[in-house]
């Protein structure tokens, strides 16, 4: 008992030590846990994106070939 009475501090920051590594632990794995859902995010984010720029493209294509045959048909109807 008077060991435990001698070395009561060293024995109290040894626990204290556990308790705070045992919390750190439990944080990395939730930031762990946050960053991996964060990358499936990112990687549908991507796929979304990739989606609304090819659709986009095809729109701009649709409006470039309407203006070039009105045009035409502007130009047609000039030279008459």
């Amino acid at each position: 008992m008077e060991i435990l009475r001698e070395f009561w501090g060293l024995v109290a920051a040894f626990i204290g030590g556990i308790v705070w590594l045992v919390r750190l632990e439990a944080g990395m794995k939730t930031n762990r846990e946050n960053i991996e859902r964060l990358s499936r995010e990112r990687v549908a984010d991507m796929v979304r994106a990739d989606k609304q720029r090819d659709l986009m493209d095809r729109n701009i294509t649709d409006i470039r070939t309407d203006i070039k045959q009105i045009l035409l048909l502007l130009n047609s109807k000039v030279d008459r």
